[in-house]
């Protein structure tokens, strides 16, 4: 149950790539054309009241609907099935992975026939939790001073009461498709009659391929400046300390898992904000393993905390205050069929339940931060949720 207050190219000595998510992460999937023959032309109306979505790359869509199957571990899945994942952030949900009676593979100007039709109405907005955050930030100073944190990520949430009925939905992901198409981001979604989220996210946790079992390809994203502004991070120590301190941790929790290879740092650019990639990659001396790798990568210290452990205690004391859910959380899917596994990072995204809908944000704040600035850039962040999808 979701809690409503209320009634209700740069030269920065950085490459400029637009779709480095995409080309770097681009073996993952096989060539479009390899999977025509799974295309179903419609969607089926049961998909609106219990579905999944995820873009497979910059062109198709999986789908999938109809009677849901949960399975506490991936090694439990039906490998003939696509699968699922959707843990709460502290992964708690005792079974995360979903699997469903029906899937089909559409293109994106099939998806985009089927929901030509779509429209709905704006909604009104409020920011919630202004003070929570206020205090939060106040509170941290002595822990920066004693060093016993470095770095923190609290959140707030806008919340509107309209609800996310099926015309909404469609609508969303009519707007959603402009952007994984022009974009290096990811669409994702899950949802039943009482619940749901759907988002575009330009982070990922992790991907791997079986046609190269022993690589697995990551990213630190951090830093964050409005888009045309992206002058602005050259000579910023906050925010390429704040990058470096994510790219060396990352780096850090995937040494024991093999070989570490850090790519050039370089700007990814997306239509309201910029923000600075890493991408990074590990050559595994052992066999993947899912949950091992989100258990020891969730959450990065991009949407996290650091020192990890210090940090850890903080967001849950934080999270007593106000109820993440899926924000931020690992969310991902199994292909077994194309040899696709990816888990990203929830965020980008909108949430609903019966009471209304809300949209999560969060900011990286360090000793150097400042308050007024933080709070800013967390409702550009909500305000370019709203604009992706139109609501």
């Amino acid at each position: 149950m979701l809690a409503y207050p209320g009634p209700f190219s740069v030269s920065l000595g950085l490459s400029v790539n637009l779709f480095a998510s995409s080309c770097f992460f681009s073996y993952t999937f096989l060539p479009y054309e390899s999977i025509v023959a799974s295309v179903h032309m419609a969607i089926d109306q049961s998909f609106w009241e219990s579905g999944a979505v995820i873009n497979l790359d910059q062109r198709s869509v999986l789908i999938a609907y109809g009677l849901q199957d949960f399975k506490a571990t991936k090694e439990e899945l039906d490998s003939s099935k696509p699968a699922f994942y959707y843990p709460d952030f502290f992964l708690k949900a005792e079974m995360p992975w979903i699997q469903f009676s029906s899937w089909s593979i559409l293109s994106l100007e099939e998806l985009a026939q089927e929901l030509a039709s779509a429209s709905a109405d704006q909604s009104e907005w409020t920011i919630g939790h202004q003070e929570l955050f206020k205090h939060a930030f106040e509170g941290l100073q002595e822990a920066f001073e004693s060093q016993r944190l470095i770095k923190v990520v609290p959140y707030t949430f806008a919340y509107s009461s309209s609800k996310m009925s099926s015309e909404r939905l469609k609508f969303c992901l009519k707007k959603a498709l402009h952007r994984i198409e022009n974009y290096p981001v990811w669409l994702y979604g899950y949802w039943n009659k009482s619940k749901g989220v759907i988002g575009i996210t330009p982070e990922t946790l992790f991907s791997h391929h079986e046609q190269r079992p022993t690589l697995v390809q990551t990213m630190a994203l951090a830093g964050t400046k409005k888009q045309g502004c992206e002058a602005d991070f050259e000579g910023n120590k906050k925010e390429n300390a704040e990058h470096e301190l994510v790219v060396a941790d990352i780096c850090q929790v995937l040494s024991s898992f093999g070989r570490v290879e850090v790519e050039k740092k370089r700007l990814l650019p997306l239509p309201a904000l910029t923000h600075l990639l890493t991408p990074i990659q590990v050559d595994l001396k052992e066999p993947f393993d899912f949950e091992k790798l989100v258990c020891a990568l969730h959450p990065t210290p991009a949407l996290g905390a650091f020192p990890r452990k210090e940090g850890w205690e903080w967001l849950c004391l934080y999270q007593a205050r106000l109820d993440r859910s899926y924000f931020g959380a690992p969310v991902g899917f199994s292909f077994p069929e194309r040899g696709v596994t990816v888990c990203y990072v929830s965020i980008r995204h909108v949430q609903w339940c019966e009471e209304g809908m809300r949209i999560g944000a969060g900011c990286g704040v360090v000793k150097e931060s400042e308050c007024n600035q933080e709070w800013e850039e967390i409702c550009l962040k909500l305000q370019a949720v709203r604009s992706v999808f139109a609501l």
